[in-house]
């Protein structure tokens, strides 16, 4: 269910991103991949870089009604994070999938950003339904 959720207004938030973020909102977006980029490389968990990323993205809309949904679901999504980046190359793989959102949104297209938040969330499950394999 929390999949399903993400998969339903994410990438319409990226989207939104896209047009509406500001230097400010894509500095933070850089600055939570940087800080993934060195937890992966140290071989540790990236679930809270991962979730300040996706909030990050969520800010950049200015959609306040957006913003507080995000942080309501927060941890009931929590879940879809964890069990993803936990997987095999979890983390590696979620980080190389952030950047291509980040492109999208700092290049002002809503499309590109769209569907790269959709490709992300397809890797996600993938990864998840690979961890679940695994236990």
């Amino acid at each position: 269910e929390p999949l399903e959720v993400r998969q339903i207004l994410e990438p319409k938030i990226a989207s939104l991103a896209a047009r509406r973020a500001t230097d400010e909102d894509i500095a933070a977006m850089e600055d939570w991949l940087r800080r993934q980029a060195q937890k992966v490389e140290a071989g540790e968990l990236i679930v809270q870089e991962d979730s300040e990323f996706h909030y990050a993205i969520a800010r950049a809309t200015k959609n306040g009604i957006i913003v507080k949904l995000i942080e309501a679901i927060h941890d009931m999504l929590w879940e879809t994070r964890e069990k993803s980046i936990m997987a095999s190359e979890g983390g590696r793989r979620s980080l190389e999938g952030h950047h291509p959102i980040l492109e999208a949104i700092k290049n002002k297209d809503s499309e590109a950003a769209y569907e790269a938040m959709a490709k992300h969330l397809g890797e996600v499950e993938d990864l998840i339904l690979s961890y679940m394999d695994r236990k």
